[in-house]
């Protein structure tokens, strides 16, 4: 079979079933057009929110454990996890970053007399003070 026979017969075959043929051109125009259309809308989100956040100056992140979860359908308030040396560890050797500071937290109620105040405190190791003070830029914290 010659390469005109093979021709002829796909024009033949064409012609015959000319909706099929419509519709297979369809689909595969519609396919390419959705393709096409997801990667640009996608690059464009991905720039514009670099975009975004690259004019912030971020530079640090704040981990919380735990939080807001979905359960059966509805928003619900979880149990926060704690953290322990071996995520601390993780996050140490993650590429890119440059200091792990764990914090623990929480609120304390303070009397003296007859006043009583709520606070919240946060306390970090002793080893980490010196990072936190150049993160913070604001000098050591006193003891």
């Amino acid at each position: 079979m010659k390469l005109i026979d093979a021709l002829d017969q796909v024009f033949l075959s064409f012609s015959s079933n000319k909706f099929k043929t419509i519709m297979s051109c369809l689909g595969i125009i519609i396919g390419v057009i959705a393709i096409v259309v997801m990667l640009s809308v996608g690059e464009g989100i991905q720039a514009g929110v670099g975009q975004v956040f690259s004019g912030l100056d971020l530079d640090i992140i704040t981990i919380f454990p735990g939080g807001a979860g979905f359960e059966a359908g509805k928003l619900v308030y979880q149990k926060p996890a704690e953290f322990d040396d071996k995520d601390i560890h993780a996050l140490e050797n993650t590429i890119g970053v440059k200091t792990v500071l764990p914090r623990r937290g929480g609120g304390v109620s303070i009397k003296f007399r007859d006043e009583e105040r709520s606070f919240s405190l946060n306390a970090i190791s002793p080893s980490k003070e010196q990072d936190l003070a150049r993160i913070h830029r604001y000098g050591t914290i006193s003891s």
